[in-house]
């Protein structure tokens, strides 16, 4: 894999927890699937944790949000 995150917060500035996230899913890790999971990230799973465009999520919670809810990864290749 390449790298694992350095915290237990994901940051959609940093390609490598993005990437983390994506390998670790089985998806590519490219700069078009970085960009739909930051949209996915924004538009989706933070307001379903009613957190602030601001905030940043713990991997736990895109993880469990990921494994409940696939279908809104389903545009990741």
């Amino acid at each position: 894999m390449s790298g694992t995150p350095a915290g237990k917060k994901i940051s959609t500035v940093q390609d490598h927890e993005l990437n983390y996230f994506l390998q670790k899913n089985g998806y590519k890790e490219s700069e078009d699937n970085r960009n739909k999971l930051i949209d996915i990230i924004n538009d989706v799973i933070k307001p379903h944790y009613d957190k602030k465009s601001s905030d940043h999520l713990d991997q736990n919670d895109i993880n469990d949000y990921f494994e409940s809810h696939k279908e809104d990864f389903e545009d990741l290749e």
